[in-house]
């Protein structure tokens, strides 16, 4: 028969011993003599065998509990924290059924489809995903009325995943980067160099995310600390957005993505018609240790007003921080360079050379003469005149009297 013994499902056999002891003799004959005794054995643990026969062509955990003795009786199951009698189980998608043998021994069989609510999905590689049924079941036993639980996991790797694809494209200001989420993906978070995507961060540097369930869309202003650019060539310069998808859980890296676009050198320059310039230089791949702090124009007294970790900005007038001005016929240009020195080095290592062209549109015919200042005149007046007097000692005039030495006395005669 079934034994419970601290919540643990075992066996006890028992049986009834029936003796019976004869003798005979010559005064009484035959005797009988019988004891009947029930013997139980110690409580033994018996392991229950839990069989994956999960169907993978039609999407159903499949899952084999047993051997029991015909005195055990499946009552409830626990799923995801919730207790459910048997019949209640159907409405969670879980289907039971009862297995007898011809010992009198049985099984339950429990089967939920791979897509219920509780069973849990979880990416592995590539192409698979894996399924993970967590149930208890409790038992009962009769007519003891005793109870113990079976926890029930099964795993079913399956062949069904769909990762998540990009897409991206680039118009005169920003960077785009489009993802199409697959079945996988639904707890991966968006990363750009190790940057959460948060919608509080996206507002922070003036991003754009805009998620609708199916589809995740990423916008990136070219100029961002969070883009890597590339050397400069006269037909642009290569700006490129790395984004990571990460899980949720782990913040292991799941599926990279990127975006490189070229942007014309225009993007970086403001000639402003009152003479202002606005120039932003970027921090290039392959110029180790560049600090954007100490970028300087040809004065090196111009210091950027705006800086971040990738970019410089510059703000000034063209008559201003050495830029040299050269004219022809139609246009007007003004030049200058944002520079970077290492210490003690006079040789920049890096050089942006940049130019404003301002078009002549007109010249103007100007007459000028000179006109003759007129001649001085004297007015009387009145007012105070302050004179002061110095005296010498001698005729040489090479000693004065001091200060501390007036008034001096001297009479005529000794003059």
């Amino acid at each position: 028969k079934t034994s419970v013994s601290n919540g643990q499902h075992g066996t006890k056999y028992a049986i009834n011993l029936f003796l019976e002891h004869q003798w005979e003799d010559n005064k009484w004959g035959r005797t009988k003599y019988t004891i009947i005794k029930e013997i139980e054995t110690p409580f033994e643990e018996v392991e229950l065998a839990i069989t994956n026969n999960s169907n993978l062509s039609a999407r159903l955990m499949n899952v084999t509990l047993g051997m029991f003795l015909p005195d055990v009786e499946l009552v409830n199951l626990t799923i995801e924290g919730a207790t459910v009698a048997v019949p209640e189980a159907v409405q969670h998608g879980y289907q039971t059924y009862e297995i007898k043998y011809a010992n009198g021994s049985k099984t339950y069989v429990i089967q939920v489809p791979f897509d219920a609510p509780s069973i849990k999905k979880e990416y592995m590689k590539v192409d698979m995903r894996a399924y993970t049924l967590n149930v208890t079941l409790t038992f009962i036993t009769h007519p003891t009325s005793d109870t113990f639980s079976v926890p029930v996991i099964a795993v079913s790797a399956v062949k069904d995943a769909v990762l998540p694809s990009a897409r991206g494209f680039c118009d005169g200001r920003n960077l785009h980067l489009v993802i199409t989420r697959g079945n996988v993906d639904q707890n991966w978070l968006p990363f750009i160099s190790d940057w959460n995507l948060t919608p509080e961060a996206v507002q922070k540097y003036n991003y754009s995310l805009r998620d609708n369930g199916t589809h995740l869309e990423i916008s990136v202003p070219f100029l961002s600390s969070h883009l890597n650019y590339e050397v400069f060539h006269t037909s642009g310069i290569k700006a490129s957005l790395y984004l990571t998808l990460k899980d949720g859980n782990t913040l292991a890296n799941r599926r990279d993505f990127s975006i490189s676009c070229r942007f014309s050198p225009s993007a970086l320059i403001q000639c402003l018609p009152n003479g202002t310039v606005v120039i932003t230089a970027v921090k290039v791949a392959g110029i180790a240790d560049l600090d954007t702090r100490l970028f300087v124009l040809r004065d090196r007294l111009c210091k950027p007003s705006l800086v971040t970790e990738k970019t410089a900005t510059f703000k000034f007038n063209v008559n201003t921080c050495g830029t040299s001005r050269k004219f022809n016929s139609t246009t007007m240009t003004y030049e200058n360079d944002v520079l970077y020195f290492r210490p003690g080095n006079d040789t920049p290592v890096y050089q942006l050379k940049f130019a404003c062209l301002y078009a002549i549109k007109q010249t103007v015919d100007v007459q000028y003469e000179s006109k003759k200042n007129p001649p001085p005149s004297i007015k009387p007046g009145f007012g105070y005149l302050d004179l002061s007097m110095k005296l010498f000692k001698d005729k040489s005039y090479s000693e004065s009297y001091q200060k501390l030495e007036y008034p001096v006395v001297k009479y005529l005669r000794e003059a």
